[in-house]
């Protein structure tokens, strides 16, 4: 398993780099899952996850935001695997119940969860070893395991070198069968790290909660500042698929199938009913803007009314009083004619004239 465990150390950087370009903020965690001796089968005499004897003490179990940290417990878990057996269905969920790293789940809610097994064998959770390619869990097992992790919210991706009887690149059927059903895919792993690329894009895809940005006011540029907190409002969805509502799973084969399916499903439709009010919610967010905005629009179009009013009103009275001294001019003018005129005939009023005067 070494040649392997060096690979994944190897890619990791390119996977946080892939993930962080495509706006994911990556957290890993390592775990190291092995079993000697050979135990009996996942199941017997007590559910899957209990005790704790197939994962390995070794390593943080700390979810990590960088590729150094995470390498370096990659690596020390890989000089602890020296032994022959694994159970990996048995160690998803020990992981679960006996590490940090649930808890540092639960604290990141609204994070997508991914298991991803790093495998060189078959699962051994059924005591198989050799030329075999059948499920060998029994089906009620893998129910719980499939169950338990549809709970979480954990999505299972197997990166296989060497499993049962078919040789390189034949995922064991156990182990896919889990991936399948929690909405992962099975994968080889390959020297060129397609492995990265299809877990990368296969956690793009799928989506998880995601936010967007709206406009709602005055354009005022890309500066953040008050006014960008005022014209703009941001909400966060969550992505409704089958696998986010936990669903991509359910069947009806057989009856434990069945009731886990019902909880799912009660479980989704849950979900889906938050989801319908988060959108009601914001669609009378918009709606209150939109009224908002009418009313603005009403106001501003009454103001400019009245501007529009107050010029004509001003030109009105600019005219008159253009008028009035038009019409003043003209009367100077006019009693300003008249004045001679006036005084000669005063003066023939009054007997006096040019031979009266001097004669």
């Amino acid at each position: 398993m070494g040649g392997e465990i060096a690979q994944v150390a190897a890619a990791a950087p390119a996977m946080f780099t892939a993930l962080a370009a495509r706006g994911f903020d990556l957290r890993m965690a390592a775990v190291g899952f092995f079993v000697n001796p050979d135990p009996p089968a996942l199941g017997t005499g007590a559910p899957p996850g209990t005790p704790q004897d197939a994962i390995s003490g070794t390593g943080t179990q700390t979810l990590y935001d960088n590729s150094t940290d995470f390498v370096n417990d990659v690596n020390a878990i890989g000089g602890a695997l020296n032994v022959l057996y694994e159970r990996g269905l048995d160690a998803t969920l020990e992981t679960l119940t006996y590490t940090g790293i649930s808890a540092q789940m639960t604290a990141e809610p609204d994070a997508q969860r991914v298991f991803v097994l790093l495998t060189d064998a078959d699962s051994d959770d059924a005591q198989e070893q050799g030329a075999d390619v059948a499920l060998n869990v029994a089906q009620n097992v893998r129910d719980f395991v499939v169950s338990t992790l549809n709970e979480w919210g954990i999505q299972v991706f197997v990166v296989n070198s060497v499993t049962e009887g078919g040789g390189p690149g034949t995922t064991d059927a156990d182990y896919a069968d889990i991936a399948t059903r929690t909405g992962g895919q099975s994968m080889l792993l390959d020297a060129g790290n397609v492995w990265v690329d299809t877990i990368s894009s296969a956690l793009q895809a799928l989506g998880g909660p995601w936010d967007d940005r709206f406009h709602v006011g005055p354009d005022v540029g890309e500066a953040m500042g008050t006014e960008e907190t005022v014209y703009h409002r941001q909400f966060t969805f969550e992505t409704i698929t089958a696998r986010t509502l936990g669903v991509s799973g359910a069947s009806a084969v057989s009856s434990s199938t069945a009731r886990a399916s019902i909880d799912s499903i009660d479980s989704a439709l849950d979900m889906m009913g938050e989801a319908k009010n988060q959108v009601g919610t914001l669609e009378r967010v918009f709606n209150n803007i939109i009224n908002d905005m009418a009313v603005e629009a009403i106001n501003t179009s009454a103001a400019n009314s009245r501007i529009e009013d107050a010029d004509v009103a001003l030109e009105a009275t600019r005219l008159t009083k253009n008028m009035i001294l038009e019409q003043t001019t003209l009367a100077a003018a006019t009693y300003a004619n008249s004045m001679p005129s006036q005084a000669v005939t005063l003066m023939n009023q009054q007997g006096i004239g040019a031979q009266g005067a001097f004669g």
